[in-house]
């Protein structure tokens, strides 16, 4: 059976970073009906940072004060999360970013 040139095409594409995109990062981490956009944000924040994933941190620092959160509410919300980190004994490698990290650069 001869293939389309579409389906040659397609079939040398991957597919996983759209569908993740797509289809998790879109349908359930951007979700805003139920907290909002800045709590929204401060959550993605709190359940990244244990995992030592300093710059995605940093990007949804960036997206909590895009979302129309505070410098305060992000500093809050890394000293909460910091001190679950320091309860279950992590130890971060990458550290904590700091709002000096993000730069002027928000967008």
């Amino acid at each position: 059976m001869k293939l389309s040139p579409w389906m040659t095409i397609l079939g040398r594409v991957d597919f996983s970073g759209v569908l993740t995109v797509h289809l998790e990062y879109g349908s359930y981490l951007s979700e805003t009906k139920v907290l909002g956009p800045v709590a929204t944000s401060m959550t993605t924040i709190a359940a990244l940072l244990p995992l030592d994933v300093p710059t995605q941190v940093k990007w949804h620092m960036r997206g909590l004060i895009r979302n129309g959160g505070s410098e305060a509410e992000v500093l809050e919300t890394l000293e909460l999360a910091s001190s679950v980190v320091d309860l279950a004994e992590i130890t971060l490698k990458g550290g904590i970013p700091k709002l000096s990290d993000l730069g002027d650069r928000l967008f």
